[in-house]
């Protein structure tokens, strides 16, 4: 589902850093990681679940990380973080006000009869190196913390569960070495979500304490990370898929490379003096990663369309301006 709106970007919302999360997008396009996702989520067995993600054009083009609908009645709302941000509740509201609103005719709405609407579920999940970590997992953000003014009962508040994955960089490396995984995190070990975190956290441990910031071997740490998970019988399948490999490479190396670089402030700056600008820088990195990594120029082509929304006109244009 997509919305045409356009609104300009607000200094409210924090700016996502990274680029979109191919890693976290692949993991549930598959039914069973999918489904493992709503069991733990809800200790609920599920019969259907199926992919519904909104693309809005809200504040600077920001996409939701993942929607989805469970057995026709629940609609799922997840966000995948690497840093912490306290607006998730604010963010989230704009993002389930716009997924209800494309499953429901406008007319309805003014007329007499109740209009039934799927039932929100709301998460976020956090990941990434910290120097301090809760002792619990699981905890809960409001859209009310935020109020200028404290109130028992609000009209309006948006509940976000909230995961907190996060690892120190001692925990990650333990994890590394020997498997071993946080009492606070145990329950959760044999998901898909939490292996997820480990992923994301080991790779935020090699980049900042082992590669300490050399991007140039990148690509080669986060081959060898995913072979080390297939060994663990973590994401097996997944991993055993060249492309599934290939694209995860270039999520975390690409927006690994940005930070490191300096050149973060850069992309943001691109971003808001104009959209376009900043997504046509993206989508040149893209193409040369890409043809780097030794994928054909259809398959290029066809991953920058899908990554960043673009009519298959639009992406022929970008391959033959930067693929060399």
């Amino acid at each position: 589902m997509k919305k045409n709106a356009t609104t300009e970007s607000k200094s409210v919302m924090d700016k996502n850093r990274d680029f979109k999360d191919a890693l976290f997008r692949a993991i549930h396009e598959r039914d069973a990681y999918l489904k493992d996702t709503v069991k733990m989520l809800t200790n609920k067995e599920v019969t259907t679940a199926q992919l519904a993600n909104i693309e809005p054009i809200f504040f600077g083009g920001r996409f939701n990380d993942l929607s989805f609908i469970v057995d026709d009645v629940f609609y799922f709302m997840i966000e995948a973080q690497s840093t912490w941000n306290p607006n998730m509740p604010f963010r989230i509201l704009v993002y389930i006000a716009t997924a209800l609103l494309g499953l429901v005719e406008e007319s309805q709405l003014y007329g007499k009869k109740l209009v039934n609407i799927k039932v929100p579920k709301l998460y976020t999940v956090f990941t990434g190196i910290s120097t301090q970590v809760p002792t619990e997992v699981l905890g809960v953000q409001r859209l009310s913390d935020a109020y200028e003014k404290t109130e028992a009962h609000p009209d309006l508040e948006v509940i976000v569960h909230t995961y907190y994955f996060h690892m120190t960089r001692h925990e990650v490396a333990d994890f590394l070495e020997t498997r071993a995984i946080p009492a606070r995190m145990q329950q959760f070990s044999n998901n898909a979500l939490c292996w997820y975190a480990l992923f994301t956290n080991s790779v935020d441990y090699y980049y900042k304490h082992v590669l300490k910031g050399d991007t140039s071997r990148g690509a080669q740490m986060i081959t060898e990370l995913c072979k080390l998970f297939q060994k663990r019988g973590m994401f097996t399948d997944l991993f055993d898929e060249k492309e599934v490999i290939n694209v995860t490479i270039m999520d975390f190396s690409k927006s690994k490379e940005h930070y490191y670089n300096g050149r973060e402030e850069g992309l943001e700056q691109g971003l808001e003096q104009g959209l376009e600008q900043g997504i046509e820088q993206g989508i040149q990195g893209s193409v040369k990663l890409l043809s780097e990594l030794g994928l054909p120029k259809s398959q290029i082509t066809e991953k920058i369309q899908t990554t960043y929304n673009l009519t298959p006109e639009q992406a022929n244009n970008y391959i033959n301006r930067f693929h060399s």
